[in-house]
């Protein structure tokens, strides 16, 4: 692969992996046509802005296996991995730091798995297809399940992980974003009360959904227990460095959330400890995974933060409350800006850094 050695480069895999699994399909999905004119189009504009900012993107057939430092800072963009493999990954860059153990869903561990737990499917974000299992009869169906020959081939991105219990009378996730350099590009808790007596989730309106399904002989009737923004969640901005100015945020009905998961309400600080994870995270993990990455922690009644998991596709509402951005601009202009401040700093950081051809790498 010839490039020029001083320019820096990040690597995408994104176009020629839609490309390929448009040949593979090719005659019988014809929708992943507009796949790889989606993933050609963005991969075009992700060009254009890093390119403004002295980077270059380039697109290469596979990234490099494995994960560790021994590459160089920027390689893919994009590289999906099971949230098993991506959490094992975490635990062994920051060893200190806890995290939820995900294993694969099958019956023989379901035998084993003591309530409450979760079942999720790790492809899905912002909440979907992600059911809490604390009653008896829910273990019963997904045992049912998990021995039909039918659904085998559908729970290989199943898996289940322990319930972490929040702190009392809430629910709510931190999420962090960060680049591949390990800067914080922005913070935020997202939370909501709950009630004595918990609503259920409202049926999937997915057909395929087995498990959300209310049409399913599988449906699991879950107790709703997410606290996205559809659940009703408040998204709460904090401080990343103790120096700058708070958030502005309307403490209406939000003091004792703020107190119940450690924020002080004067600075709105992140805790300081979730904050050094997620820079060597960046620094680890965001370049197999994504140029900028959003992590999510949830905080126990213990005082601790487990990762729970690594979003390559972060949404842009924490970037967009942050930083004041108005409302009419659009989602994907709010990407360009946080782009545009990826490239730059990757553009002064490297001539300090060392830059590695994946192809050799890889070798």
């Amino acid at each position: 692969m010839s490039q020029n050695k001083n320019v820096p480069t990040i690597y995408t895999t994104d176009e020629n992996s839609a490309r390929r699994r448009a040949d593979f399909f090719r005659g019988h999905d014809t929708s992943l046509r507009g796949e790889v004119e989606e993933a050609t189009a963005r991969a075009g504009r992700l060009r254009e802005v890093l390119s403004a900012t002295g980077v270059m993107l380039e697109s290469v057939s596979d990234p490099p296996s494995g994960i560790g430092l021994e590459y160089g800072a920027f390689m893919t963009v994009g590289r999906s991995v099971n949230r098993v493999e991506e959490l094992a990954n975490a635990r062994l860059m920051v060893p200190e730091m806890p995290t939820v153990e995900p294993v694969p869903f099958s019956d023989d561990v379901l035998c084993g798995v003591t309530l409450p737990f979760v079942v999720k499917d790790w492809r899905c974000q912002r909440g979907e297809r992600k059911y809490l299992i604390n009653r008896p009869d829910q273990v019963g169906t997904l045992y049912a399940y998990a021995t039909d020959a039918d659904n085998k081939y559908k729970q290989d991105s199943l898996i289940i992980e322990r319930f972490i219990e929040p702190p009392k009378g809430y629910v709510g996730t931190f999420r962090v974003m960060v680049d591949v350099t390990g800067n914080v590009l922005c913070a935020s808790l997202l939370a909501r009360e709950i009630d004595a007596k918990q609503p259920k989730m409202a049926p999937s309106l997915d057909y395929r959904d087995d498990l959300g399904s209310r049409d399913s002989e599988y449906f699991l009737d879950s107790d709703e227990f997410r606290s996205n923004v559809a659940q009703g969640g408040i998204l709460i901005p904090l401080a990343i460095k103790l120096e700058e100015q708070p958030p502005v945020v309307d403490f209406n009905g939000k003091r004792k959330m703020l107190k119940a998961f450690g924020i002080d309400r004067k600075s709105l600080a992140c805790p300081p400890e979730m904050l050094a994870w997620a820079k060597i995270l960046g620094r680890t993990l965001g370049p197999k995974t994504s140029i900028v990455i959003g992590l999510d922690f949830v905080a126990d009644r213990a005082g601790q933060y487990p990762l729970l998991e690594i979003n390559a596709v972060p949404g842009v509402l924490d970037y967009r409350l942050t930083r004041r951005i108005p409302e009419n601009v659009s989602d994907e202009e709010v990407y360009d800006m946080i782009y545009a401040e990826v490239g730059r700093r990757i553009s002064s950081l490297a001539p300090h850094m060392e830059l590695h051809d994946p192809v050799k790498t890889s070798q």
